[in-house]
Formats: C-alpha cells, structure tokens, sequence
C-alpha cells in the first residue's frame, strides 16, 4: 500500500493519462494492461505479437482491452475473477470429494472440541498478539476455581464470553479475572485510582442531593 495519502505518491500514467497512486517508488503505469502497453525494455511486459483487441468476458464490464497472452479473457484480474470459466473452475474445485471431506473434517473437530478448551486458546492467542503476555492453563483454570467463576469487582459471571483476563498496561502482569463490563470501565478511566475514586464521590455526592 502506499506510505503516504497527501498526494505526494500521485502520478499520471504514462500510456494512459489517468491519475494513480503509486505503491512504490518508480511506478510509470496504473496497473499491469498499460505497463504491457510500454516499450520493451522500458519497465514493461513482453506481450505476444499479433493479439488483437478482443472483449472482456466479464458480464458486467464488457469493454475492449489489448491482451498481452493469447489466453487471456478478462481486462483485469478483477474482472477474470468474475468471467463464466473462472467460475465454473472455482465451482470444480469446491466440489472434489477430497476438498468437502477436509472441510467436514474441520467441521467435526470445530464441533466436538471442548468449548472451554477452545475459549481459553482464543484468549491466549489474544493476550500473546495484543498485549505480549503468555497465561498458561494451570494459571487460568486456578483462577477460575479460587473466584469461582465471578467477577472479581462486581461478583457477576466472569466464564465464556463475559470473562476477561485483566492486566496491568504499565507492568503487564495480569491480575484477575473480571467480567466485560468491569474491565472495560477500568480501561475507560485508564486504570487511575484517583479518576475512579473522583467518580465514586461525584457519583455518591449527587445521590445525597434530594431530587427537585
């Protein structure tokens, strides 16, 4: 992708005129049909001699182009994708018998492995992305049995997708587990004891004033 978006990759191509954005440095053409169009030798494809302008085989496109192959049907791999063979081979390859019995496969394994086994991968493979902290199954089942499955804060359900493992941003060690909500209010006053205590009171001070 381009580094930058304030125009400074910009460029007119040279074959057709059209204003693109370059995705690296040197780039003279649009896309792949007009660098085919450049002189040999000059950054472009060697099309076949002899090619005539021929239609794109895409339904919705239609438009003439140059080949640079005598196979070619479509104008761009946008549009091949989309052309009657293209789909016709997708449609063949779905349908070979060793290709549904690799997807029932996986199917079966998504379907018989243990829900909590596969909540707790999902949340290490989280914490190791996001965060860089590796928790192991010993630790998290220990943690589920010593709060017996609550929220540390507010006591609700801390198991399945209510639970969160939370950490410390500055230290990153982890600390208990909480429920979504709790661990998402924490990150919302980022984790400062005086913000949270400053809302316990404003909080507090408003319920003494009776209502008007």
């Amino acid at each position: 992708m381009p580094r930058s978006n304030d125009g400074r990759w910009m460029r007119i191509c040279e074959v057709c005129g059209r204003e693109f954005q370059q995705r690296r440095p040197g780039v003279r053409t649009c896309g792949t049909m007009c660098r085919a169009r450049l002189p040999h030798n000059t950054g472009g494809l060697r099309a076949k001699a002899g090619l005539e302008v021929r239609q794109c085989q895409n339904p919705e496109c239609r438009k003439e182009f140059l080949p640079v192959r005598e196979t070619q049907v479509a104008c761009s791999r946008k549009c091949l994708r989309k052309t009657p063979s293209y789909l016709a081979a997708q449609q063949r390859t779905d349908n070979r018998p060793e290709r549904r019995a690799a997807q029932n496969r996986r199917r079966n394994l998504a379907t018989t492995v243990d829900v909590g086994d596969r909540r707790f991968r999902n949340l290490r493979s989280n914490l190791r992305r996001l965060h860089g902290i590796d928790i192991a199954w010993e630790q998290y089942q220990e943690w589920l049995s010593r709060q017996d499955g609550h929220c540390k804060i507010c006591g609700k359900s801390a198991t399945g997708k209510d639970g969160h493992t939370d950490h410390d941003r500055e230290t990153r060690q982890l600390r208990d587990l909480l429920c979504g909500r709790c661990n998402r209010g924490i990150g919302w006053f980022q984790e400062d004891p005086e913000l949270l205590r400053a809302a316990a009171d404003y909080i507090e001070r408003h319920r003494l004033v009776p209502a008007t």
